[in-house]
């Protein structure tokens, strides 16, 4: 953005694609994760919890991963240009050339994503911290220019496949929304993509040779929560695990855990924010080193 008379001209940092990272002194997987919080929500979903735990990036590097953390291009924390805010409030654009800021609520996302039955009342069973409590923590505003849909996964998928190109192969860790993000980058390059775990997410592929193109030969693993009666997220665990029948059926390992179905009740959509995060954790990797 440029100065005013006789300032030099300024140039604004926008729409970054912020990366928190944690290297293991020893590295005991030759494939590196990449983590990718969802729609709306930032990396610290994955570098603590609020009642000061260590996060799935930690935990994950303690065992010997090499951790990225990434935050999406189009996050507030991430900046965005204000220009075209700035265009509309001088007329030089009409009202309707306004981007659009999105900003979860509490009262928006408080049942939806299994925190409770309604605003501020916890679930009896409910394994996010209340006593500590910082749901909003996480929450960023998200930057729209009106294209690439509600999720804007095109602009992601191309931040997140510059990264893989600098990590080299990695697997991913994808959440909600992100999957979207993760997947378009694995049909970019499925060479640079090792594997995909995915935590309630959406767009999980259909296709048989969609699958054979971004997993055949790889793995794919899956983790849903609890309190489906109240969030609409069975329609997410039926499409992972027809994705996981085509995985397996294109050469792949694939595995898609229902919490509830292995006894654990309780948890929300922020399984890596939860009490018992780390054993979630050990249940992925549990896997991974199969």
């Amino acid at each position: 953005m440029g100065g005013g008379r006789g300032t030099p001209a300024q140039t604004q940092i926008a729409e970054q694609a912020m990366v928190h990272y944690f290297i293991p002194s020893q590295q005991t997987y030759r494939s590196p994760v990449i983590m990718v919080p969802g729609f709306g929500l930032t990396s610290y979903l994955y570098l603590g919890t609020p009642d000061q735990r260590a996060g799935w990036a930690e935990i994950f590097a303690r065992n010997g991963f090499a951790v990225f953390v990434f935050d999406e291009p189009n996050n507030a924390v991430s900046g965005f240009p204000v220009g075209p805010f700035a265009a509309v409030r001088a007329g030089q654009e009409p009202p309707q050339a306004m981007p659009g800021l999105t900003l979860w609520s509490n009262e928006s996302v408080w049942r939806n994503w299994g925190i409770g039955p309604q605003t501020d009342e916890f679930f009896g069973d409910a394994r996010y911290p209340r006593d500590m409590y910082q749901l909003y923590a996480s929450m960023t505003p998200v930057f729209s220019d009106g294209s690439g849909g509600r999720f804007g996964y095109e602009t992601k998928a191309t931040a997140l496949t510059s990264l893989l190109e600098k990590t080299g192969p990695a697997m991913l860790v994808v959440h909600s929304a992100a999957g979207m993000t993760g997947f378009e980058a694995a049909r970019r390059r499925p060479d640079l993509v090792t594997g995909i775990v995915v935590v309630e997410p959406v767009g999980c592929p259909a296709e048989a040779a969609d699958v054979q193109k971004i997993l055949g030969g790889k793995f794919f693993f899956g983790v849903f929560g609890d309190h489906f009666d109240v969030r609409g997220m069975q329609g997410r665990l039926d499409a992972c695990r027809a994705t996981a029948s085509l995985v397996r059926g294109a050469g792949g390992r694939a595995e898609v855990v229902w919490l509830p179905e292995e006894g654990v009740r309780g948890n929300s959509h922020l399984l890596m924010q939860e009490n018992n995060n780390d054993a979630i954790a050990r249940r992925i990797m549990e896997f991974l080193r199969r």
